[in-house]
């Protein structure tokens, strides 16, 4: 196993850092990235001259990727450039890469996220894996003695989509995966809500309750949860908490809906100047979805939380 070594730090960048590290030391893994752009090449750059990305099949029109200018430099023997007529093929080309087992995992370029999503969640030609994909987020946030994980801001509207707590699960199970990938055993798990009395007027905190009694393997979850006593040790302490298991000590925050979720994400990088790594479970392998207001650093750590994960989906059982 390659996973970064979990430990509490108050060494402001030592956890970002150490995640990189973590990904080094896999080897490297091959990838598709599909149409494309200097943005994306630019962090790929990156990812291969610290040997996280081993291999780089570019997909998309031929005469647009040569003219790239970031697509010069001392790794251009690690590009394979393959030659589409539609984004749609660039898409089913990359996804036919992975089936071949010559990527381990897809970014998506200049192309539409709608269009790169349906390719991978077709049924019969994509690559399912059968549980929802979601958007988790592993932050480094100043002040915080950890890395702390949030899910999902980006795709899912709702972590009950119809009402039940089960509906819930796979958002939630999709976070953990990404926390054991990263090195941390046993995540402690806060569902967020307004705070930490269940309430019938809002049907998340009950459902929260009924899935904080639920049996986790290797992980513990509580819920509902304030974002203060999730987090924060002395709120915890202040309102009564201590005996909660995940108060003041959660690794994982999982919000009840992309607005709050959203709020919480851009907050921390627009406000305090958090650092992101951004891994989409629920496929096959790890997709690499950037958004256009993310910095290079962000695309870089996200293709090296990426990695990570594509080696735990590798060497779990």
């Amino acid at each position: 196993m390659y996973y970064l070594m979990y430990k509490r730090s108050t060494t402001m960048g030592t956890n970002m850092d150490a995640l990189v590290d973590a990904a080094r030391k896999t080897g490297g893994a091959p990838m598709a990235l599909i149409c494309p752009d200097n943005k994306a090449l630019s962090a790929v750059n990156e990812a291969m001259a610290q040997g996280i990305v081993s291999q780089a099949f570019l997909v998309g029109d031929k005469t647009r990727i040569h003219s790239l200018s970031n697509l010069t430099g001392p790794f251009r023997n690690q590009y394979d450039i393959l030659e589409v007529d539609s984004p749609e093929s660039a898409c089913a080309t990359g996804i036919s890469l992975v089936k071949s087992n010559q990527a381990q995992m897809i970014m998506k370029g200049e192309l539409n996220t709608a269009v790169f999503l349906k390719s991978i969640l077709d049924r019969k030609t994509g690559l399912p894996a059968g549980r929802r994909l979601s958007l988790v987020c592993i932050f480094e946030i100043p002040g915080m003695d950890r890395l702390v994980i949030l899910t999902d801001p980006g795709i899912n509207p709702h972590l009950f989509p119809i009402g039940t707590p089960e509906s819930g699960m796979d958002i939630i199970q999709n976070a953990m995966d990404v926390a054991w990938s990263i090195g941390i055993p046993t995540p402690r798990v806060a569902i967020l809500g307004a705070n930490e009395v269940p309430s019938p007027s809002v049907p998340s905190s009950l459902h929260a309750q009924a899935l904080s009694r639920m049996h986790w393997k290797n992980a513990v979850v509580s819920g509902p949860l304030s974002y203060d006593i999730a987090l924060y040790p002395q709120f915890a302490e202040k309102k009564g908490m201590t005996h909660d298991p995940v108060a003041g000590q959660a690794d994982i925050l999982i919000a009840p809906d992309i607005v709050s979720g959203n709020v919480l994400y851009k907050s921390w990088i627009a406000t305090i100047g958090g650092a992101v790594a951004n891994v989409v479970p629920g496929a096959q392998v790890p997709l690499i979805i950037s958004s256009r207001s993310d910095t290079d650093r962000s695309k870089f750590l996200t293709i090296c939380s990426s990695v990570l994960f594509s080696r735990y989906i590798k060497d779990r059982p």
